[in-house]
């Protein structure tokens, strides 16, 4: 299983993770950014949010 940390909240970063998420080998999606996306956080196993 790939483990993959996605930084920034963005559509671009939304973009990302969906594809990510639709891929066919299993993934743990884990984010940081300063703020909360929540079409991100629904994708993602774990949050962090921190000054970038």
């Amino acid at each position: 299983m790939s483990r993959v940390l996605l930084i920034g909240s963005g559509a671009r970063e939304v973009a990302i993770a969906r594809k990510i998420k639709q891929s066919n080998s299993p993934v743990s999606l884990f984010c940081l950014s300063s703020l909360i996306n929540p079409h991100i956080s629904i994708l993602c196993e774990k949050y962090f949010e921190a000054p970038l």
